[in-house]
């Protein structure tokens, strides 16, 4: 009997664990049925709600917490410094332009150039070219001379150097209304006079050309040389230039700087470097063996046939160049 019931019993456990386990593996394949809503009564009432605490109106709230004391010796303590790695590497500044180096102090050129218009012209300043001296006025040999200008394409030249080149009919005809007045004069010293000009070059077409400048109301003869072989303005530019044995002159200095004047094809080469020639702000023309240095400029801007060059360095014993200083400016191909 108690066999039977063994057998029984173990037969209900086994039915029992293959129920759990049939429950299990289901619960891992699909979700759980919703437990069905338990009946509502359609008759019943909603039990009352709890009434609210009865409040009394002589209750004093509680105060709030007290604020710490504060020490008013009390330092705050110092924040903690981060930690610094003693192999990291600072990262690397992006300036900006604020952050930039500032800029030289440079003279602004065109204000530079207003401002020489009202001090006394550099000499020489302007030039006159005549024709011949003894023109004459009629087949007839005791006919009087008369001075006959060359006639230059005035705007074109004035275009390309600082020498101002003077109109030749402006002359002629101050000569001719004037004729009285100058009558006692030489012919050269009369060219000066009608035409305002520092130097006056005599340029026949079949002789030497000669420079001339006025010294005590007299005419002094600066150079001879070989007609050149003109076959526009630059050519005729660039012969007076080599005529007076300079590339430029300086106009005025202001700190390590000089305003100078050349020629446009001088100027054209950026940064180039010129040979400020010592003691030649007195003379006009250079000859080759007083080209002695009395400082070294390069050119930080040109415009047109004017520049500002800035004084790299100056020969023993100088101190400034003087405005009519010569300069020997460097040529490149």
């Amino acid at each position: 009997m108690l066999r039977a019931f063994n057998l029984v019993r173990l037969g209900l456990l086994v039915t029992l664990g293959s129920a759990v386990v049939s429950s299990s593996v289901f619960a891992q394949d699909s979700a759980p049925t919703a437990a069905a809503a338990p009946a509502v009564d359609p008759n019943a009432v909603a039990p009352a709600a709890a009434a609210a605490p009865a409040v009394d109106p002589n209750a004093v709230a509680p105060a709030a917490a007290a604020a710490p004391a504060v020490d008013p010796n009390a330092v705050a303590p110092a924040a903690a410094a981060p930690a610094v790695d003693p192999n990291a590497v600072a990262p690397a500044t992006n300036p900006t332009a604020d952050a930039a180096a500032p800029l030289p102090n440079v003279v602004n050129l065109d204000v530079w150039l207003n401002e020489i218009r009202t001090k006394a012209p550099v000499f020489p300043r302007s030039v006159v070219f005549v024709k011949n001296l003894n023109e004459p006025t009629s087949k007839d040999p005791k006919a009087p001379k008369q001075i006959k200008f060359m006639q230059v394409d005035v705007d074109g030249l004035n275009s390309l150097s600082n020498l101002v080149v003077i109109n030749s009919t402006s002359a002629d005809w101050n000569t001719k209304l004037n004729k009285r007045k100058y009558s006692s004069m030489d012919k050269i010293a009369t060219v000066f006079a009608a035409s305002g000009a520092d130097l006056v070059i005599i340029a026949p077409d079949a002789a030497e050309w000669q420079g001339y400048r006025l010294e005590a109301g007299k005419a002094v003869q600066l150079f001879t040389t070989p007609a050149p072989k003109i076959s526009s303005n630059d050519d005729l530019i660039a012969w007076l230039y080599n005529s007076l044995g300079w590339d430029g002159i300086v106009l005025d200095q202001k700190g390590d700087q000089v305003l100078i004047g050349s020629t446009i094809k001088s100027l054209a080469i950026p940064q180039v470097q010129a040979l400020a020639v010592n003691e030649s702000a007195a003379k006009v023309n250079l000859k080759p063996n007083e080209r002695v240095g009395a400082g070294l400029l390069s050119l930080r801007e040109g415009r047109g046939a004017f520049g500002v060059f800035d004084i790299v360095f100056l020969g023993q014993g100088v101190t400034t160049i003087q405005p009519g200083t010569k300069l020997v400016i460097e040529k490149k191909n």
